[in-house]
């Protein structure tokens, strides 16, 4: 009984990994943007505490996650578009 529970477990863990290794495309985003784009506003924000530099630092979050999904999006078609060459 206690070889399969283990096993178990062990399967379940390993799913939940590779779950998390594959993570959402807005996730990837957000971090990306919040590791590159928006640190500036993100610093700012921090030191100073304040509310306005706060909303500036989600704003720019937003701008930054909308504009690398909608590249993505454009990507994406451009890629499933067949091309005038291969008929």
């Amino acid at each position: 009984m206690q070889f399969n529970t283990v096993v178990t477990l062990s399967a379940l863990l390993t799913i939940f990994c590779i779950g998390t290794l594959a993570l959402r495309e807005d996730v990837k985003a957000r971090i990306d943007c919040a590791r590159k784009d928006c640190a500036a506003h993100q610093k700012l924000w921090k030191n100073s505490q304040n509310a306005t530099l706060f909303r500036n630092y989600l704003k720019c979050l937003d701008d930054c996650i909308e504009e690398k999904l909608h590249l993505k999006g454009q990507e994406q078609q451009q890629l499933l578009a067949p091309s005038r060459h291969s008929q």
